[in-house]
Parts: structure tokens; C-alpha cells; sequence
């Protein structure tokens, strides 16, 4: 159901046995390993998946996107913070985007 998103369910010991674990990977990298900009882009997998499952949205705060490389495309509003040089007064900008299907 994820696009990006896959988890690992189980640890194999060196012993053998098996131990019960549920971790996120993108592109096989865990999520304690992840950039930051990887982890906002496994969370909106996450949320869309889990929004398209249960028929819902909700509005996503996403702190410190400058330091996205990955592209972002959400099926929720999206209200992006951002850290802009030189800038020190409060700016709030409107951008309309198209809507995800």
C-alpha cells in the first residue's frame, strides 16, 4: 500500500532465532539512519497511506523544508515552515497547488 515505505518485521539473531521488530526503511536505509529530509518524506508515505486507507486528511505542519531534496507531493494541505537568510520578520505566503490525486 506505501509507495516509498517498507518495513522490516522481524531481526534475525545470530543465534538463530528470531526477534519481532517493526522498522521503517526507505530505499532499504533505517529510519534512525535517515536524513531529516528522508524522514518528512517516509512520514508523508506514512500519513497518505494511512489517509487513504481510513478515507481521511488532515493539515500536516512540516518544520524545516529547506532541507527537503526529495519532492513533495501530499494528498493533505501542506503548511511549510521555512529558515530563509537575511529574513527576520514573520512572512506568510499563499501558494495554491494542484491537488494530488
Amino acid at each position: 500500500m506505501f509507495k516509498a515505505v517498507t518495513f522490516k518485521m522481524f531481526n534475525v539473531l545470530l543465534n538463530g532465532s528470531i526477534e519481532d521488530c517493526c522498522e521503517t526503511l526507505l530505499n532499504g536505509v533505517p529510519y534512525g539512519d535517515m536524513s531529516f529530509g528522508q524522514k518528512i518524506f517516509t512520514s508523508l508515505d506514512i500519513v497518505d497511506t494511512l489517509g487513504s486507507y481510513y478515507e481521511s486528511t488532515c493539515p500536516l505542519f512540516i518544520d524545516h523544508i529547506e532541507s527537503m531534496t526529495y519532492p513533495i507531493q501530499s494528498s493533505s494541505q501542506l503548511i511549510t515552515l521555512r529558515a530563509v537568510d537575511g529574513v527576520k520578520k514573520l512572512q506568510v505566503k499563499v501558494e495554491k497547488e494542484k491537488a494530488v490525486a
